[in-house]
């Protein structure tokens, strides 16, 4: 049942992300876009440094259950607001169908690749589990892109990948991740085990993580 709920909350948050992002871009125009966007990067960003915070404390307090509860009342808020404040008809866009089937490979690739990453720490990254995974990752991805390239309605233009700013920018969005998710996963670890902080007192102190600790000064 855990894990079943973690992964309808990471399906919603699949879906909500590209939603809100849509409903922004087709809401404003001209300056206030700009504005907008700004808003709901800043949100994006703020949102999970203080979801950080805020799981700790529930972990330490109430139980780590309540991270699940914790969402609905949220929810329902939101939703009354939107349904309020949002014009009735955003405008009729380009028609286009949903890819299905290059939505479904990717995300078969990257679920496979993520699962050999995952499982190499057991399996061993010579393995034939794990090197068999991640050629099944990359012919998925292979796949993606020749099912994108005769799509009538691609859920990418593998061709934006062929500009040098695309490419770059994506590059240092994809390492800013890595190191902000390392840096929430493994600095829990440390800070918990290693510094013998609490669940709590743990999230309150993000600092701890590139401030050196009394032990290290003092050696």
């Amino acid at each position: 049942m855990l894990i079943g709920g973690r992964i309808a909350q990471g399906l919603g948050a699949a879906l909500l992300s590209p939603a809100a992002l849509s409903v922004v871009t087709r809401t404003f125009r001209g300056e206030e876009l700009n504005k907008a966007l700004g808003v709901w990067s800043a949100l994006g960003g703020g949102g999970s440094a203080v979801g950080v915070l805020l799981g700790g404390v529930l972990t330490g307090g109430p139980g780590w259950q309540w991270v699940f509860y914790v969402n609905v009342p949220i929810g329902v808020v939101v939703l009354v607001a939107l349904t309020r404040n949002l014009p009735a008809a955003l405008g009729a866009g380009p028609g286009a169908r949903l890819d299905v089937p290059g939505a479904l490979l990717v995300t078969a690739g990257t679920g496979t690749a993520i699962y050999a990453l995952i499982d190499a720490g057991d399996q061993g990254w010579s393995s034939a589990t794990t090197l068999g995974l991640l050629a099944g990752a990359v012919i998925l991805y292979a796949v993606f892109v020749v099912v994108q390239r005769t799509s009538r309605s691609p859920l990418m233009d593998p061709r934006i990948l062929s500009r040098r700013p695309v490419v770059s920018g994506v590059f240092l969005i994809m390492v800013a991740t890595a190191l902000m998710i390392s840096v929430f996963f493994l600095g829990s670890f440390y800070l918990q085990h290693h510094q013998n902080f609490g669940t709590a007192a743990l999230s309150a102190v993000p600092a701890l993580l590139i401030v050196p600790s009394r032990r290290s000064v003092t050696a």
